[in-house]
């Protein structure tokens, strides 16, 4: 079996192969693409077909063989059934306003004129949301992948980063994916790749008795398929902005790009920091977020700031885990001037960061405006409401625990775990930079603290220094779970510095990593009371709490504790705990009870390393299988009466 970062390296690699053949043999690329796409087609009619006939068959035989050849025909024609219904992929709509001809004719004006210039499809529906987003999102009829419903999702703080030209050429954009002045072989493609790109999220995601026959297949055809549209998808980019050019202008097109890259960046690291730190003032989220959201992007960005984030995006190089080509890639395909030579003296930056004269939003939506941005407010405080009752809370006790240590530190020195609670406060409540002097003391009493090794690292890169680097190594090194942030963290430093290769590489980790984080995750969630188990392995002393806190339970009446081998991280146990529950005479409700004392259990048992807890009554082949296991009963009622 190829590891998760081979079969990566491997895709690149057929990509750039792919890339070569399609650039020689255009034509003879196009058939092999839709011989592939034909067999994805192919193998769902063989399967249903297939099995539904087997299934018949057998039924069939049934008058003959009686009831064992009836039940024999039963998997069969489920196996059948869940074809079909794997065909049927979930893609909910998106959260929104949904808009009418009516409430916003301008808007629908540009977009009818758009799609007519391209010859494309008309959308079936279009959506207002609170996204710094817009595009069209596929939803696939039933039974009919590649057929999907098109929705155009419009965001309405991204309208206001926009001029109404800018925006009318992201509208062009979008439209290119599917206009008919592109190939209908491109744009037949592009929606067939989506659909088996959401059917294979969908597999790995639920599990259904007999999906192993689509599974398999798709598990060799999905990435083999994805590679070979990967290329095509690349190329559709470059010809949906020559499309949105040929509409509207390269300029609109370019400059479009650029405001996104700067006013995108913008609102995601300020704006939102921002916002979140009022959680700790205010247990409700403000009324006006997205309205707040739109003032901003429409309104004056700092010169130097907005200097700085536009030096980043072109700094950014074309990877192969996106289709979407580097912003200068594309403005170089656009004929567009690379505006780094100028940023200097602010003529070409002013453009971008100065308030917007008239905005997109302003200028399609009209009276409509404010009573529709008062409606995502709303839906956004309803979505937003219980993480931001969460975070208050979190905000207000590591705020009390932050007073308490301080004032222990007026009276005494603190301990290495003390001081690393006060730097873990105070960055959660001030900032990293605040929290730097306790990161520093833990570290020179514990060098190799993983998490602040991490902080460390992460204040270092954000100064532009590179030693960080060597800071986060050693976290990720010493700390499984820390790789994918840190490398988020390390390809955003090097993005900055234009170093491609470790931006690639710090990606390719974290993809993998979360992988393996996900297959350890489902490894584990997977346990159950008939696999195999062996000795916990932990010292007795570390269970004198956890037997304390059993024996205040008087309806228990033995427990086992147990280790799982598992694949997947197998340096972090994982514990089962098994609670015999004690069997009253005709005793009802008895999974009732369980659950209840499941419920009182769990808040009160802390074990090191990750543990699932079992409540059973009766089970006594379980019991003997499970006092087998040397050390694995921990603790017993009748034995704690007979010792005392």
């Amino acid at each position: 079996m190829l590891s998760v970062g081979t079969s990566e390296r491997l895709f690149e690699a057929l990509v750039r192969r792919l890339e070569r053949y399609a650039r020689r043999r255009p034509r003879a690329y196009r058939t092999r693409v839709a011989l592939l796409a034909a067999l994805g087609f192919f193998y769902f009619l063989f399967a249903f077909a297939l099995l539904l006939i087997l299934g018949l068959l057998v039924l069939a035989a049934a008058a003959y063989g009686g009831i064992l050849a009836f039940y024999g025909s039963l998997p069969l024609l489920v196996l059948s059934g869940t074809v079909l219904r794997a065909l049927h992929v979930k893609n909910p709509l998106p959260k929104g306003v949904a808009l009418r001809r009516r409430d916003a004719p301008r808007l629908f004006d540009a977009i009818n004129q758009i799609q007519r210039a391209l010859q494309a499809p008309k959308p079936h529906s279009v959506v207002l949301t609170y996204e710094f987003n817009a595009g069209v999102s596929h939803h696939p009829r039933l039974y009919l992948p590649g057929l999907p419903k098109r929705c155009l999702n419009l965001g309405l703080p991204y309208l206001h980063a926009l001029t109404p030209d800018q925006f009318r050429s992201v509208l062009a954009h979008e439209f290119g994916h599917f206009s008919r002045k592109q190939s209908r072989f491109a744009s037949w493609i592009y929606r067939i790749e989506k659909s088996w790109s959401q059917l294979m999220e969908d597999l790995s995601q639920t599990k259904r008795r007999g999906d192993w026959i689509l599974r398999r297949f798709f598990e060799w055809y999905a990435p083999l398929f994805r590679a070979y549209c990967f290329v095509l998808e690349r190329a559709h980019e470059y010809d949906a902005d020559r499309q949105a050019a040929e509409v509207t202008s390269a300029r609109a097109k370019a400059e479009a790009l650029l405001a996104t890259a700067i006013r995108g960046r913008y609102v995601t690291t300020s704006f939102w920091p921002a916002l979140w730190r009022k959680a700790e003032g205010q247990r409700e989220p403000p009324e006006d977020v997205v309205s707040s959201a739109c003032r901003a992007l429409s309104g004056p960005i700092p010169q130097d700031e907005g200097a700085g984030l536009l030096l980043e995006a072109l700094k950014e190089k074309t990877q192969y885990f996106d289709t979407h080509p580097s912003l200068a890639e594309r403005l170089r395909a656009l004929g567009y001037p690379l505006p780094a030579a100028t940023i200097g003296d602010g003529e070409e930056l002013s453009r971008f960061v100065s308030p917007l004269p008239k905005t997109a939003a302003q200028h399609l939506l009209g009276d409509g405006l404010g009573k529709w941005a008062s409606e995502l407010d709303r839906l956004w405080r309803k979505d937003t409401t219980p993480q931001w009752h969460d975070y208050h809370d979190r905000l207000q006790e590591s705020r009390a625990k932050l007073r308490e240590l301080e004032e222990t530190a007026a009276a005494r020195p603190l301990s290495a775990e003390e001081t690393w609670q006060c730097a873990s406060y105070k960055s959660q409540l001030e900032g990293l930079e605040a929290a730097s002097p306790y990161i520093q003391q833990v570290l020179a009493s514990e060098p190799d603290n993983p998490a602040a090794n991490f902080l460390h690292g992460e204040i270092l890169l954000n100064r532009q220094d590179s030693a960080g680097v060597g800071f986060v190594e050693k976290a990720m090194a010493a700390d499984p779970f820390s790789v994918v942030p840190g490398c988020s963290l390390l390809s955003r430093f090097f993005a900055r510095q234009g170093r491609a290769a470790e931006v690639r590489e710090y990606k390719r980790r974290a993809e993998q990593q979360n992988k393996l984080l996900g297959l350890a995750q489902r490894e584990r969630a997977a346990t159950e009371l008939t696999d195999e188990f062996g000795p916990h392995q932990i010292p007795d002393e570390q269970l004198v709490k956890l037997r304390e806190v059993l024996s205040w339970f008087l309806n228990i009446a033995e427990v086992y504790l147990v280790r799982k081998p598992v694949r997947h991280l197998a340096q972090f146990p994982y514990y089962a705990l098994v609670v015999f529950r004690r069997e009253r005479w005709l005793e009802s409700g008895s999974v009732e009870k369980n659950v209840e004392l499941l419920q009182m259990l769990l808040p009160r048992i802390t074990l090191p390393g990750e543990n699932v807890v079992f409540v059973v009554r009766g089970q006594r082949r379980l019991r003997r299988r499970l006092s087998k296991i040397p050390g694995a009963e921990i603790y017993s009622r009748s034995r704690r009466k007979e010792g005392s």
